[in-house]
């Protein structure tokens, strides 16, 4: 057998740095295709070298450089190789690469490839100068480019092969497959993003480009299919295929990419995902920062922005809890000093806001400003903590003065207007499988006020029913209702037990129940030391506070109903709230609410998380 056929074309000597260490390797293509290594270390001589290779391949061992001039075998490999051009083995002569181009750790930026959602592979190179990319698609080449859009589904799964090339070589080719073919949607696309198209109506402001912003809660994965208790107890009611993040992440890019944001704050952020995310966001223009929550936290929140169009010049990060947390208010901090219950429950949250001083490279005054994104504490009783972060997060944007120009974005777990069905909605509802009920509860409005409930006599603020166990839970301290744990088409946070199942229903419930304290703070609404929502703290904490600032709330009509709905809670949750330095140019349209409302909550294979993601299209305002 002749040598070219043992060894291949090509006889690569390949240097490494490992540890700190330079080393050398020799490879050859055998038919294994492996590396053989025979070169240890960078000082040892060319000859020690050749007696090794000598062990592997029996002959006469030559190394010349490109003058067929013979090197002196008593030169270090480090002087030897990088000027050898040939080896000749007997009367065979083979090229020599030194130090070839290379591609290692190609991973997919996903597992199930989907119509019209993008996919780049990420690598890491070695003395490479530049890329070929071949993406085949059921045997055939469809497209050269680092990103590839898949445009219909397919019967095989994706192969990319990649070939990385230097100034002098053209490098080894690797592959990398998907684990499954391309997918079709599951929805209709035009149907749901037709409506995110961009404002086309003149300027305001003609110096200046338009800007869009974006809030969006990413569901992450450990509350939802990365864990058990998100499966069966959260969301039950969603297939576990849907309720994957290898889909989810998918239809999160999709919408993502059709927002075309130039700014973004993401919510509830992991770090594989935001990893993912930033790979091929990266192809779209987008730079980003991830800041996960306070101690042990497995998620956080994110800022996504292009950056061919804003400079940023200052990050920093607010701690919205724990014992770092400050309230920029010397009357809030001696307070909360005073009461150490109220002090414990702060060091137990895990909040933090990012906070980024922008400048806008395409405005022609160069616009400056302050972007906020955040993801307040959730408990059922946590109004008056959320208020609190609100208060000491606007107080740090008021010391530094930037309460003119800032953007505050996020997920403040504060409810705008919870959504109600109406009465007939409720009556429509066919359950079947509720175990008996023994009790009659009958609901009170009362004028001017919240609704009372009265079971058995005693009067109450709050009921949920849990479906799973037939218990009706009483909670003195709270006016919300809601239902817990149904497996039926049933708006949450409202109560909407059936009249067949000997219930008495008050066709007087207000739709609306009086907004939480913290969103009567952002209204402007002075907060008294006599509100209601100061009960839910243990030790009589009491303050009357004021917001430092105003901001428009472009979504703050009866019209937009909710930015999150399951089936034991609908409510606008997420804000992109704005100063005077901005002008609305658009808020976001209305989803399609009325095919929501047909789910039985969300995630579903149309909306990937359990929020909407919201945005708004700005403009700066023109100076007076």
């Amino acid at each position: 057998m002749a040598l070219r056929e043992v060894i291949g074309d090509r006889f690569e000597v390949v240097a490494h740095v490992a540890k700190g260490m330079y080393s050398l390797c020799v490879r050859w293509n055998d038919k294994k295709k492996k590396d053989v290594l025979v070169i240890r270390n960078e000082e040892e001589t060319l000859e020690k070298s050749m007696m090794r290779l000598n062990k592997k391949i029996k002959g006469d061992l030559k190394v010349t450089n490109y003058r067929k001039e013979l090197i002196d075998s008593s030169h270090s490999n480090k002087t030897a190789w990088p000027q050898a051009s040939s080896l000749t083995v007997g009367d065979n002569e083979l090229p020599v690469f030194y130090n070839p181009p290379q591609a290692s750790d190609l991973k997919m930026s996903c597992t199930i490839p989907m119509v019209h959602v993008p996919m780049v592979v990420t690598f890491n190179t070695v003395n490479t100068t530049s890329i070929r990319y071949s993406w085949i698609v059921d045997g055939e080449e469809v497209c050269t480019n680092k990103v590839f859009t898949p445009t219909q589904p397919s019967k095989e799964p994706i192969e990319l092969r990649l070939t990385p090339s230097s100034d002098t070589f053209l490098g080894e080719t690797f592959t990398i497959k998907s684990d499954f073919p391309v997918a079709p949607l599951l929805f209709d696309f035009d149907k749901k993003y037709g409506p995110w198209k961009r404002p086309t109506t003149p300027l305001s402001n003609p110096e200046s480009p338009p800007l869009r912003v974006g809030s969006y809660n990413v569901l992450a994965d450990i509350y939802a299919g990365g864990s058990e208790y998100g499966r069966d107890t959260l969301y039950p009611f969603v297939e576990k295929e849907i309720l994957d993040i290898s889909y989810r992440m998918q239809v999160i890019l999709l919408d993502i990419l059709q927002m075309n944001c130039d700014i973004l704050s993401l919510q509830e952020v992991g770090k594989t995902f935001y990893e993912r995310m930033t790979a091929i966001l990266a192809e779209f223009g987008y730079t980003s920062w991830l800041e996960k929550k306070l101690g042990a936290g497995i998620e956080g929140v994110a800022i996504f922005w292009k950056k061919d169009r804003f400079e940023v010049t200052s990050r920093d990060i607010v701690p919205l809890g724990q014992s770092t947390m400050s309230f920029f208010d010397e009357k809030v901090n001696t307070e909360i000093n005073k009461h150490l219950e109220t002090k414990s429950i702060i060091d137990r949250v895990v909040s933090v806001a990012q906070i980024m001083i922008m400048t806008d490279l395409q405005s022609e005054a160069k616009n400056s400003f302050a972007f906020i994104n955040t993801h307040l504490w959730y408990h059922p009783t946590g109004n008056p903590v959320r208020l609190l972060q609100l208060h000491a997060l606007l107080s740090y944007v008021k010391q530094k003065g930037l309460e003119g120009k800032c953007l505050l974005t996020g997920d403040l777990n504060t409810a705008l207007h919870p959504y109600r069905l109406e009465i007939e909605d409720i009556n429509e509802v066919t359950i079947t499988d509720l175990k008996e009920v023994d009790h009659v509860l009958k609901v009170v409005s009362e004028e001017g006020g919240p609704p009372s409930l009265t079971f058995n006599g005693k009067r109450c603020k709050k009921l949920q029913y849990r479906i799973e166990t037939g218990d009706l839970m009483v909670d003195d301290e709270c006016y919300e209702f809601s239902i817990v744990g149904s497996s039926k088409k049933l708006c949450g946070n409202l109560l909407s037990i059936i009249t067949s199942n000997n219930v008495d229903i008050d066709h007087n419930i207000p739709k609306q129940m009086p907004p939480p304290c913290a969103i009567r703070y952002l209204k402007g609404d002075p907060i008294k030391e006599t509100d209601r929502d100061w009960h839910y703290l243990p030790d009589g904490f009491r303050l009357a506070l004021e917001r430092p600032f105003s901001l428009t709330n472009p979504n703050d009509c009866s019209e937009f109903l909710f930015s999150t709905y399951c089936p034991h809670f609908a409510a606008v949750l997420d804000y992109t709230l704005f100063s005077s330095a901005f002008t609305l140019r658009q808020a976001m349209p209305h989803p399609d609410f009325e095919g929501i409302k047909k789910l039985e909550g969300i995630p579903s294979a149309v909306h990937p998380s359990d929020h909407i993601p919201l945005f708004v299209d700005l403009e700066y305002a023109v100076a007076a």
